[in-house]
C-alpha cells in the first residue's frame, strides 16, 4: 500500500509538476468531501491539496454531485474512468475505466473514410459509450469549478 501511494504521488508531481503540464480536468464525487479516511488532520490535509492543485491554472476539479442525475442514472455506477487525449501523431486517445478489481482501455478507433461510413463494432463502440458517459457525467451531474472550489473551502473549514 505504501509503494502504491508513493508511485502515485511521484507520477502525480512528475505530471503537474512538468514545464508544460497537461489539462486536466478531474471529476470527483461529492462524497470525498464528507466520508472520513482518517482523523481530521488528514481530512483536512487531502482537503487543502486539492484546493492547492484547483488553482492551478491547468487544473479543473469539479465535484459529481451526490443528487446529481444523468439520464440513465450511470453516473452512479461509472466507477473511476479518465478520458487520455494524446494529440496528433501520437498515441490514440483513450478511456480508461476501473472497477473493483479490473481495468480496462478502450482506444479510440483510427478509421478510414470508408470505415467510418460503415457501424461502429462493439469494440469501437465501448470507447464512444465510455467517453460520452463522462462528457454527460462533466455536463449534467458535475457542480461548476467555481462552485466546487467553494465546497473545497467549506470542507477544509469543517475539518479545521
Amino acid at each position: 500500500m505504501e509503494l502504491r501511494l508513493a508511485q502515485r504521488v511521484e507520477r502525480q508531481e512528475r505530471v503537474l509538476g512538468h514545464a508544460d503540464p497537461p489539462q486536466c480536468i478531474v471529476l470527483q464525487d461529492e462524497s470525498v468531501l464528507r466520508r472520513r479516511v482518517g482523523p481530521d488532520e488528514v481530512m483536512r490535509a487531502q482537503m487543502v491539496h486539492m484546493r492547492e492543485l484547483a488553482d492551478l491554472p491547468h487544473v479543473v476539479i469539479r465535484f459529481v454531485l451526490l443528487d446529481g442525475m444523468i439520464a440513465g442514472n450511470e453516473a452512479s455506477m461509472a466507477g473511476s474512468m479518465a478520458s487520455l487525449q494524446f494529440g496528433r501523431g501520437s498515441l490514440p486517445d483513450m478511456v480508461y475505466a476501473e472497477g473493483y478489481g479490473k481495468a480496462d482501455y478502450f482506444s479510440k478507433p483510427v478509421r478510414s473514410p470508408e470505415e467510418r461510413a460503415k457501424p461502429w463494432s462493439q469494440k469501437d463502440n465501448d470507447y464512444e459509450r465510455h467517453l460520452q458517459l463522462l462528457l454527460r457525467i462533466q455536463g449534467e451531474a458535475c457542480a461548476s469549478p467555481a462552485r466546487s472550489r467553494r465546497m473545497l473551502d467549506e470542507a477544509i473549514k469543517h475539518f479545521s
